[in-house]
């Protein structure tokens, strides 16, 4: 998605701390994506200001899924109610990682 795209409206934006080592949902209890129709495709970017791990489940660790650093990262597009169930853990223990986000919708022709 090139910047300014106007086929495109932010959804939500934000970030979630961890608090511990273990599985975080990415977007916390309420990111803005509960109020899309579950099979809305979104395009979401992430960064983190301390490395993490995201996975689509909340069984990520230290050392599975995709490694999250300070650069944005763009998810591949995916239905919304599917990336409502992603977790997000330290890459490194006990650091604390903060996840941040923007989601975007693509708007209708």
């Amino acid at each position: 998605m090139a910047y300014g795209d106007v086929n495109y409206t932010i959804v939500s934006s934000g970030s979630t701390g961890a608090s511990a080592n273990t599985g975080h949902l990415l977007f916390g209890t309420y990111g803005g994506l509960s109020l899309l129709n579950n099979d809305e495709i979104l395009h979401i970017q992430l960064w983190s200001a301390n490395n993490a791990r995201v996975a689509g489940t909340n069984a990520v660790t230290n050392n599975s899924g995709v490694k999250i650093d300070s650069s944005v990262f763009d998810l591949p597009p995916i239905r919304s109610g599917t990336a409502s169930g992603f977790h997000f853990a330290n890459e490194t223990i006990g650091a604390n990682a903060s996840m941040s986000w923007i989601a975007w919708r693509r708007n209708s022709l």
